[in-house]
């Protein structure tokens, strides 16, 4: 049946750690890019 993922708990879980790992990075740019913004406004 087409659509249905399975995977282990291991796997899941592993996912889980990275989705949070790439998730905080990307909040992190966000911050980034809005001092840049501000600075380039003070400008």
């Amino acid at each position: 049946m087409s659509g249905i993922i399975r995977v282990t708990p291991a796997e899941l879980r592993d996912m889980a750690g990275r989705y949070n790992n790439e998730s905080g990075q990307v909040q992190e740019l966000v911050g980034l890019l809005d001092t840049m913004k501000s600075q380039l406004q003070d400008m």
